[in-house]
């Protein structure tokens, strides 16, 4: 499973995420056995940058995860204030393969360089490109996609080029604008 809790600052100010207990009315709930705030699933991972969860689990049931957004102003380090997101995952053992990213980021277009799989440094000023291949091994599904992308790099478009009903290229444009943070960090899903 791959999830990205989707957060974004209007500020641009620096945002880190970590695990902490779920809620009932205000009051913390207290793990099952054998499980912790900090490992709510069996084998869970947050990337404390980024916000994306994932996890693979062998169990099935209904998981309460829990994470705060934490706001860091970007000069002096200090925490402006803090958000709590609450997410219920409800696992089934099913014969679904969940869709993969086949390509990360491909044909990147103007003075711009691949960093990773799937990151990308610019200059500001640049107009940029890219792709992104999703295809999903069920080849009866359909693909649907969502993105926080307009909110993260503002006037940037994507499109997206069907060409299986499981198998869709997505092409992404942008003119780099820097803002308060030069790291952006965006959900397709």
């Amino acid at each position: 499973m791959f999830y990205s809790i989707g957060a974004s600052d209007p500020d641009e100010d620096d945002l880190r995420y970590e695990f902490t207990c779920p809620t009932l009315s205000g009051s913390p709930l207290t793990p099952r056995i054998g499980y912790s705030c900090k490992i709510p699933i069996p084998g869970i991972k947050l990337d404390t940058i980024t916000g994306s969860i994932s996890f693979k689990s062998n169990t099935g049931g209904v998981f309460l995860v829990a994470i705060w957004v934490k706001e860091y102003d970007q000069c002096s380090g200090q925490l402006k204030g803090m958000t709590r997101r609450e997410i219920e995952f409800h696992i089934n053992t099913n014969a679904n393969k969940m869709p993969k990213d086949i390509s990360g980021v491909s044909n990147l277009s103007a003075n711009a360089t691949k960093t990773n799989p799937y990151g990308i440094r610019v200059c500001q000023g640049e107009k940029i490109s890219w792709h992104d291949t999703i295809y999903d091994p069920d080849i009866t599904d359909i693909l649907h996609f969502e993105s926080n992308i307009a909110d993260v790099l503002p006037g940037a478009t994507w499109s997206k080029t069907f060409l299986t009903r499981n198998k869709a290229v997505l092409k992404f444009e942008w003119f780099a604008v820097i803002g308060g943070n030069p790291i952006k960090s965006f959900f397709v899903s």
